[in-house]
């Protein structure tokens, strides 16, 4: 079953982001990943451009978004977490949203707990299951 991400990122703790960083980012952070290629794409119906990670057949899709489509995220996003938003939560406008193909035989975990680790490692990154309703880093 496919599954998606959101990172959202503060402008206070996260650093600069473009499409451009984003694949910078990426391509170091799996330099010694086996299989692994990384390259541009666009989302039809969509202005951003978006990184495609693959590796053996198997993809995930990064698309960085700035402004009011990643602040309606972000105010979608605060109402389904209610109470346990963190505060200024709706307030955030860049994200990164995450699409994970499809790995019904649990291939691919590693490169999955991999990509998770990535959007961990960004400074003040929120990362948002959708599936589930959830932060998944919170401390």
């Amino acid at each position: 079953m496919s599954f998606t991400l959101y990172a959202l990122l503060s402008k206070e703790e996260s650093p600069p982001m473009s499409a451009e960083d984003l694949m910078s980012r990426l391509d170091a952070f799996f330099t010694r990943t086996t299989d692994f290629s990384s390259r541009f794409e666009t989302i039809p119906f969509s202005n951003n451009k978006s990184v495609r990670l693959e590796w053996s057949g198997w993809s995930v899709v990064l698309t960085y978004s700035k402004g009011e489509e990643a602040k309606d995220d972000s105010i979608e996003i605060n109402k389904r977490l209610g109470k346990s938003a963190p505060a200024a939560l709706e307030r955030i406008d860049r994200r990164i949203h995450v699409f994970f193909a499809d790995d019904a035989n649990q291939i691919h975990t590693t490169q999955i707990v991999d990509v998770m680790a990535f959007l961990e490692s960004i400074d003040g990154a929120i990362i948002f299951d959708p599936q589930q309703n959830k932060l998944l880093n919170v401390s």
